[in-house]
């Protein structure tokens, strides 16, 4: 997925006027973020002003922080971050401090893990105590009524138990999760991605892909010099509740939901699936939504060629870091469109 900017898809000019608007206008998309400490745009920021922001930070400081920061809170409808920090149920539990801001965690950095690859700033400085909630609590006392329609996790290793704690958000109200999931244990004896895929699977929630994939090793080679695979770390995946997959519930097609489903889609970029979401939802402003999914979908192809153009001029300039320039570029659009399906024979030469 491209970097999320700001509104991009709640200020399009398809979108202006259209009862898609007026809807979360009237009632913004409950967007919530767990682990929200401030960096790139959150996910759901092209759907900012019709999106309403509750972030869990458990820094105390940085949550402050963010709810005095108006330029954060002004490109949502609402907006609102909680020092607080989710679990499995409420009770206090250690708080790991680590070199490294966002690498801090419920759970204790793998000694053996560190040891091995060395991430950085995964040395714990400190431990503190802290209380533990339960989301479904949270929001039942926070009032949300539409809360947790769509969820980001990222909190290090507690993912699954956070999850656990949000039973009630997750039956009634979410569509569509975007959790951070380890493939090995760098945190002591936490769950990996099948554990929280199955968990979410078993609830109603069908695995999409991955927003990011994140590959390390122990740097024996010079990437400018030497290619080969890595081991996988750590991922972001994508769960939607998908009404077309067998035994699917079809409920979530009707009314608010669809078109929260059909936001959520067009969001994360998966486009195909939000022009198959809004087909069946049908209605008056079918082919409008339909419209507004190909505007966004659509790529300059000037762009496409300037770009593999500044990637030749790159190699040309810095024939040594050829390797390097061509996997950066190869990075940026991974998550794209898979091509395998699409004949060779497709892009012909001038003239053939």
């Amino acid at each position: 997925m491209s970097t999320p900017r700001f509104n991009t898809i709640a200020d399009h000019p398809l979108l202006k006027g259209s009862a898609l608007e007026a809807a979360f206008k009237a009632q913004p998309l409950g967007f919530i973020d767990v682990g929200a400490r401030a960096g790139a745009p959150p996910l759901a920021a092209p759907i900012g002003r019709l999106a309403s922001f509750l972030g869990f930070e458990p820094d105390g400081a940085e949550s402050e922080r963010m709810n005095a920061d108006a330029a954060f809170k002004a490109p949502w409808a609402r907006c609102q971050t909680l020092p607080v920090a989710l679990g499995r149920v409420a009770e206090e539990r250690d708080l790991y401090i680590t070199q490294l801001a966002t690498n801090i965690s419920l759970l204790n950095p793998n000694p053996d893990f560190t040891a091995r690859y060395r991430p950085r700033g995964n040395n714990v400085t400190r431990v503190e105590r802290i209380a533990v909630q339960p989301l479904d609590e949270v929001i039942a006392k926070a009032g949300g009524v539409q809360a947790g329609e769509f969820i980001k996790l990222d909190t290090q290793g507690s993912e699954l138990e956070i999850l656990a704690g949000a039973e009630k958000t997750l039956r009634d109200s979410t569509l569509c999760v975007v959790a951070e999931a380890e493939f090995c244990e760098f945190y002591e004896n936490q769950p990996r991605f099948s554990e929280v895929e199955q968990f979410l699977r078993a609830r109603g929630f069908a695995f999409y892909g991955f927003q990011t994939m994140n590959y390390r090793s122990q740097k024996r080679l010079d990437k400018a010099r030497a290619a080969g695979r890595e081991r996988l770390f750590w991922a972001d995946m994508v769960f939607f509740k998908d009404p077309f997959d067998r035994g699917g519930d079809r409920s979530v097609l009707t009314g608010r939901r669809g078109l929260a489903l059909f936001l959520i889609a067009a969001t994360l970029e998966y486009y195909d699936f939000a022009l198959e979401i809004s087909e069946a939802i049908g209605g008056a402003e079918a082919e409008k939504r339909a419209a507004l999914v190909v505007a966004l979908a659509e790529r300059d192809v000037q762009s496409a060629g300037d770009a593999v153009r500044a990637l030749m001029e790159k190699v040309e300039r810095r024939p040594d870091q050829a390797n390097l320039a061509t996997a950066r570029f190869v990075d940026s659009r991974r998550h794209l469109n898979d091509v395998h399906d699409v004949p060779d024979d497709t892009i012909k030469t001038p003239g053939g």
